[in-house]
């Protein structure tokens, strides 16, 4: 079982996408270790500081680590644009996903 921080119940996170893959992280070998909810700075184009949110980091020692950003409902990718699919309406995500997963991981990458 991988090493959980935090190490809370699945049932405790109200999203059902992060509940799942929390409780699927979980199973991953002992030598894994997630970080869910991970908080980490970037600096703003006026150099503030400004606090953000990988969902999820999975990390091996010897592998390095992945990014993982959840999304709660399905999710797809078309003409340039990701839409979120609810009670079947097509939504345009706000934040591209990808973007968010890879700006989360360079920010976390540049720190380490």
């Amino acid at each position: 079982m991988a090493k959980m921080i935090p190490d809370i119940p699945a049932e405790s996170i109200q999203n059902d996408g992060e509940r799942m893959v929390y409780a699927a992280a979980r199973e991953l070998p002992h030598d894994y270790t997630v970080l869910y909810s991970y908080k980490f700075a970037v600096s703003d184009r006026d150099g503030d500081s400004v606090l953000r949110e990988a969902d999820f980091v999975i990390v091996h020692p010897e592998l390095g680590f992945v990014v993982v950003e959840v999304k709660q409902s399905a999710i797809g990718f078309h003409n340039g644009e990701w839409y979120e699919y609810k009670h079947g309406t097509a939504y345009v995500l706000h934040k591209d996903p990808v973007a968010q997963a890879t700006g989360a991981m360079f920010a976390i990458l540049q720190r380490y």
